[in-house]
């Protein structure tokens, strides 16, 4: 996890903290009352989004190295993990899904995974212009492209 984010992340979680507690105790406790749903929406946004973001982000953060650990090599037009789509098989029933932005002008696009040396232990099962299939003892992942010249992605599913 980023060092940063975290004293940010804990720095707005201490100061909502403080405003809450200085809102409803202080002299001015009507004021909060008047404006309850502004200082809900404020402890909310700090208590409860924001550690789901920090959350999302650092699942983020393992997501290369979860399809590596899969036996693959990362395409190298990878550019980052798109949504909680990061390799973490608890959100898809113990069938990891990666989705990543990518740039397809470098190292091509499907035909990265052709050769054998980008996925050692992967047999080349399937292939079409946007999906392969590959597969490993009873495994099978299917690597397919989307999205065109708008937001090229490529996703990386395991089947079973």
């Amino acid at each position: 996890m980023d060092p940063v984010l975290l004293a940010v992340f804990l720095l707005v979680l201490a100061l909502a903290l403080m405003f809450g507690v200085a809102v409803f105790t202080g002299p001015d406790a009507g004021l909060a009352r008047a404006h309850y749903r502004l200082v809900s929406g404020f402890l909310f946004l700090t208590c409860v989004l924001l550690p789901a973001i920090v959350g999302v982000l650092v699942l983020q953060r393992e997501a290369l190295p979860r399809l590596a650990a899969e036996g693959l090599e990362p395409h190298p037009g990878i550019r980052h993990p798109v949504g909680i789509t990061v390799g973490a098989a608890a959100f898809t029933r113990g069938l990891p899904t990666w989705v990543f932005t990518f740039d397809p002008s470098e190292s091509g696009g499907l035909e990265f995974y052709g050769s054998g040396e980008t996925r050692p232990g992967w047999e080349l099962l399937e292939e079409s212009p946007g999906m392969v299939i590959l597969g490993r003892n009873d495994e099978r992942m299917a690597v397919s492209i989307s999205g065109g010249s708008g937001r090229p992605t490529i996703q990386y599913l395991r089947v079973r």
